[in-house]
């Protein structure tokens, strides 16, 4: 390798020794021509570039979550008065939606060149799906107290580990206001009547996209949510929510059949200290008294059967 000048600054051809880290060997040395400092330029990625990477994202999103058929990206404005949504920023799953055809519906919510598209407007909060769970986050920003749909499925179908992951702390960890998924049946909402009517939404109920979870975001300045849509008949994210109901009722069960067989036991130890029985006895007694109980079983079954194969 030809020798280095050792002032750096003064040389012509700007030359750097890059060394390896694991080998300071001058073997494993490399140089490197650079121009001027003050002609370095740093490298812009294009819109494009941007477009890409978001749409990459989104669909890495949708893609790994299980049952999921859609999702959307919508930021909020600076003036916090509208949500908005890329073009890029939404997925939709390619199994869920093959085919395009004249009557298909979904294609009205994904083909821009439609006649009837239906295009991502900007919504203000509290109108659309977007700006209902928008503001459904917004009351948690704001404080609330823990009271709503959002807050019982957060208890019961995400654990706070979840949102405390190292890698999510500047967007969804510790240092974000907001640790809360908020959801909403869709064709509750479409139905409601004090819901702006948003042609959007109604398409929505129609195709068949059953539940919406919000996941809000804050980041560098930038709020907005992630928008996660799964079919009705999958009812994944519904499906948490309303087995509360029957579960407790279960678990209510298991507990009194617990009680019963332990005020059972009680009893029969009691009655046999009153009676000076032994304990060991006693259980005893009961395991030679199954034993009988089985054998005559057996012995009835026997003869049943012994009769009809005589028949």
């Amino acid at each position: 390798m030809p020798p280095v000048d050792n002032d750096r600054h003064n040389n012509s051809n700007n030359n750097i020794i890059i060394h390896d880290r694991h080998d300071h060997r001058a073997s494993n040395s490399v140089v490197l021509d650079i121009p001027e400092r003050d002609t370095v330029t740093r490298p812009v990625m294009s819109e494009a570039s941007d477009i890409n990477l978001l749409h990459r994202s989104v669909a890495d999103a949708g893609r790994w979550a299980f049952g999921m058929i859609l999702v959307e990206v919508w930021v909020m404005s600076p003036d916090k008065t509208a949500l908005y949504r890329s073009d890029s920023g939404w997925w939709i799953d390619p199994v869920y939606h093959r085919n395009c055809s004249a009557d298909c519906k979904i294609c009205r919510l994904t083909e821009p060149s439609r006649t009837d598209y239906l295009a991502p407007h900007p919504l203000a909060p509290g109108e659309g799906l977007q700006g209902a769970l928008w503001s459904e986050t917004g009351y948690h920003l704001r404080g609330g107290n823990g009271n709503s749909n959002s807050s019982s499925f957060h208890n019961q179908f995400l654990s706070r580990d979840h949102h405390n992951k190292k890698m999510l702390d500047g967007v969804f960890g510790p240092t974000s206001p907001i640790k809360q998924v908020v959801w909403r049946e869709v064709q509750a909402l479409a139905d409601d009547p004090d819901q702006p009517w948003n042609p959007r939404l109604q398409l929505l109920a129609e195709v068949g996209l059953g539940w919406a979870a919000a996941v809000p975001f804050r980041y560098h300045g930038q709020q907005g949510i992630v928008v996660y849509l799964a079919r009705q008949a999958s009812d994944l994210i519904g499906a948490a929510f309303c087995l509360q109901g029957p579960r407790a009722i279960v678990v209510e069960e298991r507990r009194h059949e617990l009680s019963d067989a332990l005020r059972r036991v009680k009893r029969k130890i009691v009655h046999a200290r009153q009676m000076s029985v032994d304990l060991g006895t006693l259980v005893q007694d009961e395991a030679q008294r199954k034993h009988i109980d089985a054998q005559q079983a057996l012995a009835w079954h026997e003869t049943k059967f012994g009769e009809i194969y005589r028949a």
